[in-house]
């Protein structure tokens, strides 16, 4: 049996399965998200660490449908926010919600959804360059642009003062490109390898 056929079977088995599967399959992803949560490196010069959540994130716009991958990411964010220690850190509790770094997981909600919506509208058939625009759009452009929002109007509220954008830029993006840049390119690698076509 050939790659493409595997494929093929994959989405099949994935579209037919019942719900009680597709919750599964769903909280998975949701477990995923907590424990790539917990693979984190300080920075000392930025509350907002380094972390493989978005690479989780970016691969479960893959494999869900999109109500599913929202879901996943949904019910991360619920569980975490009921008392779960498992944000970033060991973390749980609405505080990390209204934080420094909540902006980023809302978004992650966001990035899986957009991911698994284009995905869906193309029957998964998408070649690299469309992934790899894909996966920027959702890791840098989704979960970065409203993490760096939060972390704006975080700033302001707990230092009383406002972020100039490079200073913005420095702590809550630049130190991540390289790390982005890297599970951006696993990701498209592995949603080209696992097209349809």
């Amino acid at each position: 049996m050939n790659i493409v056929l595997k494929k093929k079977e994959f989405f099949l088995w994935r579209d037919n399965l019942t719900l009680k599967n597709s919750l599964l399959l769903t909280f998975t992803f949701t477990i995923l998200t907590g424990i790539s949560a917990q693979i984190k490196i300080p920075l000392a010069f930025t509350p907002v660490p380094i972390t493989l959540q978005t690479f989780i994130v970016l691969i479960a716009g893959v494999i869900l449908k999109k109500n599913y991958a929202a879901l996943s990411q949904i019910l991360y964010i619920i569980l975490g926010v009921s008392g779960i220690n498992w944000f970033s850190g060991g973390k749980g509790g609405l505080g990390v919600l209204a934080g420094p770094t909540g902006g980023y997981i809302i978004g992650f909600v966001f990035a899986a959804y957009f991911i698994a919506y284009i995905r869906e509208k193309y029957n998964n058939n998408t070649n690299f360059i469309t992934n790899l625009i894909l996966m920027f759009t959702a890791g840098i452009l989704i979960v970065f642009g409203l993490g760096l929002l939060q972390l704006f109007i975080w700033f302001k509220i707990a230092k009383g003062d406002f972020l100039s954008f490079t200073a913005l830029l420095n702590m809550g993006f630049t130190p991540f490109i390289i790390g982005e840049a890297i599970k951006i390119s696993i990701a498209t690698i592995f949603t080209t390898n696992f097209n349809n076509k």
